[in-house]
């Protein structure tokens, strides 16, 4: 028997507080993570810099990544999947503006990334710009209004 649109709707239902609970739980873990491994003197260059001034020359980074689901692809996937559900929750039920502005965010994101080296500037830096990362953050946000 095929499943039809609204059997997919109701099994949708059923796995997206799961999926949701296991986003939240990886951005925790992330936060974490990230501050147990921040260097305080990094902090203090990051603070010892003029505002609008860079501390180095900016240039363009490109990430040497893979599309395979490491722990920084399903980052990614999990948390714009949990901000479009979000999102949607609290009564944004326009499901087009908040894929575009989620894209948008992944965009500025990525673009983050590949200005702020991660050598430089830790967990607040990147590894360059990744299209990857971008199609993952995407996903994520599409899936989750897909099913919604």
């Amino acid at each position: 028997m095929a499943l039809g649109m609204g059997s997919f709707k109701d099994v949708a239902r059923v796995i997206k507080w799961p999926l949701w609970l296991i986003a939240t739980g990886a951005f925790v873990y992330f936060v974490f993570m990230a501050a147990a491994t921040c260097k305080a003197e990094t902090i203090d260059q990051m603070m010892q810099t003029e505002i609008g001034q860079p501390a180095e020359p900016v240039t363009w980074r490109w990430a040497h990544d893979t599309y395979f689901p490491a722990d920084d692809k399903l980052a990614h996937f999990g948390l714009y999947f949990a901000g479009a559900t979000i999102f949607h929750e609290i009564g944004d039920n326009n499901d087009g503006t908040t894929l575009l502005s989620l894209s948008m965010l992944a965009v500025l994101w990525e673009v983050k990334d590949a200005l702020w080296p991660w050598e430089t500037y830790g967990p607040a830096g990147g590894d360059g710009f990744s299209t990857w990362d971008l199609i993952y953050s995407v996903g994520g946000a599409g899936l989750a209004l897909l099913i919604q």
